[in-house]
């Protein structure tokens, strides 16, 4: 190697421009770095891993993934709810109309429709005053038909018995045919 680098010199000192610098051979599986022979470093790595220096290949880190989406609303329950004293007015105000219109009522009880309507709402008041202790905070369909029946059996039977006391009962065999009614 001393050699060749007295052979450039003096091929500069004799006025030739300086030769490009001779890389020396290195072992297989090394290269020169300039100053050494290095050795090879193979950067390839297998799918999922990149290479790191100093440590070699790793593990990749897969990006996170997106964030689930939130869950489904709750399903909405669609069926109405009545509160008590909403569902108790209504029955103060649709019940002694109802049961007025009925055939047994009106063939067989001797009462005008004012006065029909009039003993009514006050039964009403007073079966659902006596039930409501038992009655649910909320009605759906499904309770307010339940109950709107106890409460209409309530009435009926108290409205029959008054009129029957009062003598206001028309005592004859249609009247006296539950099976009719």
């Amino acid at each position: 190697m001393r050699i060749v680098r007295l052979l450039a010199l003096a091929v500069v000192a004799c006025g030739g421009a300086e030769p490009a610098p001779i890389a020396p051979a290195c072992p297989a599986g090394s290269t020169w770095n300039g100053t050494d022979c290095a050795a090879i470093v193979d950067t390839s790595c297998p799918p999922g891993m990149h290479f790191v220096s100093a440590r070699g290949c790793v593990a990749s880190v897969a990006p996170a993934p997106p964030p689930a989406p939130p869950p489904p609303p709750p399903e909405v329950d669609t069926t109405p709810h009545v509160e008590r004293t909403v569902w108790i007015q209504r029955m103060i105000a649709q019940l002694p109309p109802r049961i007025c219109a009925v055939a047994y009522f009106q063939q067989c009880f001797v009462a005008t429709n004012a006065e029909c309507q009039t003993a009514v709402t006050a039964l009403t008041r007073s079966c659902l005053n006596d039930h409501e202790k038992r009655m649910p905070r909320f009605f759906d369909s499904e309770s307010g038909s339940e109950e709107g029946k106890k409460i209409g059996e309530c009435v009926g039977a108290a409205y029959e018995a008054q009129m029957r006391g009062s003598g206001h009962f028309v005592d004859n065999a249609a009247c006296n045919d539950p099976s009719r009614w």
